[in-house]
């Protein structure tokens, strides 16, 4: 996790919703580690708008140590959240309160303050927040600005609490929704040979303004968490196995790119589905794109996309880097078998770390007992 910039205070959003009617104070017990005592922690909360974390923290040793703070204000049903670093320097045996501001822009009933506390430590420009101590959500149950969800209408499965917007499409073929998607749910954990036992809640918007205006994303969709929020329209329905895929295989891990996009990519091939993630591309099998890709000399070099933190950027090269990275998760899956690749999935992590990195390559070779420059030739030749 890194903590942005070195500012001890964020930027806050220029408005305030005035008037606040509600007022909510949630104490925490005290925190205590061989370098700070925490006590008098105070979530703040008071309503929709700008809210202060407050604590008092005392500097237990002869030495300066920083202290990082990671708040994270989420309003639940991937509405638009908050997340923000601060550090806070102290000096030897230094005692005294710090306080750090967050925003929620709406509530709804399952809206929550994540606190993450640990010792910062700087890492170029930036402060890195390691020897994490401490990690809670407190969720407010805020009745009185609680997000309308008059606007939906909600449909429960076994393993999806659906919502449509009223008047959609997706209302309309909510029940085919429905049933596509516990069918792909239990094909993938199937596959994965792994559980769920959360509910994923999967929201669909008949158009980007409105998705955009409550979540602040600006993409068609995403799996974040439990939650799957798309467009669904005449024009626009996506994959439905791929940001299920994401969730699912979560349980066993967070590997790099290549991993994590590549086995979405390629069950939702295996499940019937469009898995190729580019307009340029529509209905073409993994191989057959990245073979055409191989041909023109366009293809990822393995050691490269093995480092990929993500797939979906321009920077990423995504049209070629989501069939190139299916296209082996598939090859790898169907030549050594998929207890491999769930080993593989659990043991590596997804990060820009040049130790990570290099420890995921000595994984992924002893776990498969074979250099990746020769996993990727069988791999090559397997398409030609």
């Amino acid at each position: 996790m890194k903590l942005k910039g070195l500012k001890l205070a964020m930027l806050i959003y220029s408005y305030c919703i005035a008037n606040i009617q509600s007022s909510y104070s949630q104490q925490i017990v005290p925190i205590e580690t061989d370098t700070f005592r925490i006590e008098n922690i105070d979530i703040g909360y008071k309503g929709p708008g700008i809210n202060f974390f407050t604590a008092i923290v005392q500097n237990k040793t002869n030495q300066s140590h920083i202290l990082g703070l990671d708040l994270r204000a989420d309003p639940g049903f991937r509405l638009m959240r908050m997340q923000q670093g601060f550090a806070f320097s102290f000096a030897p045996f230094e005692k005294k309160q710090i306080e750090a501001a967050y925003i929620f822009k709406q509530i709804s009933t399952e809206a929550f303050v994540r606190v993450r506390l640990g010792i910062a430590k700087a890492s170029n420009l930036y402060f890195e927040l390691s020897n994490r101590f401490y990690e809670k959500k407190y969720y407010i149950n805020d009745t009185v600005h609680c997000f309308d969800l008059n606007n939906f209408t909600r449909k429960e499965t076994d393993h999806f609490r659906i919502y449509c917007y009223k008047n959609s499409l997706s209302e309309k073929e909510i029940n085919q929704i429905a049933e596509a998607r516990e069918s792909g749910f239990r094909k993938i954990s199937d596959q994965l040979q792994t559980t769920y036992n959360d509910k994923i809640i999967l929201m669909f918007y008949p158009n980007a303004e409105i998705k955009t205006h409550e979540t602040g994303h600006t993409g068609s969709g995403l799996a974040d968490g439990n939650y799957i929020v798309e467009i669904y329209n005449d024009s626009i329905k996506l994959n439905p196995f791929h940001e299920t895929a994401h969730i699912i295989a979560g349980e066993l891990g967070d590997p790099p790119a290549l991993f994590n996009e590549g086995f979405a990519v390629y069950i939702s091939e295996a499940l019937g589905g469009d898995s190729i993630e580019s307009p340029n591309t529509p209905s073409k099998k993994i191989n057959v794109v990245t073979a055409e890709n191989l041909h023109n000399n366009n293809l990822i070099p393995l050691a490269n996309l093995f480092t990929f933190t993500e797939i979906g950027s321009v920077e990423s090269q995504y049209a070629i880097a989501y069939p190139e990275a299916g296209s082996f998760v598939k090859f790898i899956i169907e030549k050594y078998g998929m207890e491999k690749f769930r080993k593989t999935y659990e043991s590596v992590g997804n990060s820009n770390d040049s130790i990570t990195m290099n420890n995921n390559r000595k994984k992924f070779e002893e776990i498969y007992n074979i250099s990746l420059p020769d996993i990727e030739r069988l791999w090559l030749n397997s398409l030609k």
